[in-house]
């Protein structure tokens, strides 16, 4: 008898499951390195088997907004184990079908090199000897090599943080930037734009390089508008930056030298804290110490002194 489809769900029913369950996810850093702010991008398309890949081949790619987009979500219904209809993702995030599945094919032919490996089917992380390469994205398959004969498709994140092993011989993820379901929301809910709300995420993970250097990581404008293919590094920027003010989501750091540079008429740089991501960490970290889901506890591990 063939499996009855399930009614579809809303984006409310999603982002509360969510939100309930585990509300952030941790991406990595290479994410933006090596393929938002690549302007050599490239993958091997499949062969006509279907399975292979041609590496004879090179196909120019760009890594766009919703991919990145899409890459997080990815992330947030593998971790709360919740498998969506194309329909469900297209709805939640506010694109079309057709641009989810398209962004769908090119994450899982866009590949990077891990240092640890996520084992789908037994739901645990390996930490490898040797950098490996791997999809960014995968759709589960079942233990005899097929895809999922299950109306709904699983995808999973292959290209996660690397690990390492804790002091209780579990792995803990390192090199990475936290989003939280509220960080998400922001766009999901039309308070930012999608450019806008890569720069939140630009901002989230510069910050981490605050605490691998224990010092500010200051940035110029031209700096960020050349990391995220901005045009009008002092006007489109400028007006993100007074909006994410505006909204609370980020707090600003200015160096003693700041009105000097702009006396002098040199670019000056200054320090973006996303005092909004923080804070909501921060208060699933205080969760975890106390009663939050088990879940969350776990994926703090030793994560909990970067926020």
């Amino acid at each position: 008898m063939a499996r009855k489809k399930r009614e579809l769900l809303s984006s409310d029913q999603i982002r509360d499951y969510i939100k309930s369950h585990m509300p952030f996810v941790m991406i990595n850093n290479k994410i933006f390195d090596d393929f938002y702010e690549n302007r050599e991008l490239f993958y091997h398309p499949v062969k006509d088997n279907g399975v292979q890949l041609d590496y004879e081949t090179k196909i120019k790619a760009n890594f766009f907004d919703l991919d990145m987009v899409v890459f997080i979500f990815i992330h947030f219904i593998q971790i709360n184990k919740v498998s969506l209809y194309p329909k469900e993702m297209a709805s939640y995030l506010g694109c079309s079908e057709k641009a989810l599945k398209e962004s769908l094919t090119k994450l899982g032919l866009l590949r990077g090199k891990v240092k640890a490996k996520y084992n789908p089917y037994q739901d645990v992380t390996e930490i490898l000897t040797e950098p490996k390469e791997v999809p960014l994205i995968c759709l589960k398959m079942d233990r005899k090599g097929n895809r999922s004969k299950s109306p709904v498709s699983e995808y999973y994140v292959d290209f996660i943080p690397d690990h390492k092993k804790t002091k209780e011989g579990t792995t803990t993820p390192i090199s990475f930037f936290a989003v939280t379901i509220h960080d998400l929301d922001l766009l999901t809910s039309g308070h930012l734009t999608r450019s806008e709300f890569l720069l939140h995420l630009f901002f989230i993970r510069r910050h981490t390089e605050k605490h691998e250097n224990q010092k500010g990581f200051h940035m110029s404008n031209s700096y960020i508008a050349e990391c995220l293919k901005i045009k009008g590094a002092n006007t489109t920027l400028n007006t993100y930056i007074d909006k994410f003010e505006n909204l609370g989501l980020i707090q600003i750091n200015y160096p003693k030298n700041y009105n000097d540079k702009l006396k002098f008429r040199q670019e000056p740089s200054r320090e973006f804290i996303p005092s909004f991501n923080l804070s909501y960490m921060e208060q699933y970290k205080l969760a975890a110490e106390t009663q939050f889901d088990e879940l969350c506890g776990n994926e703090f591990g030793l994560i909990g002194s970067q926020f």
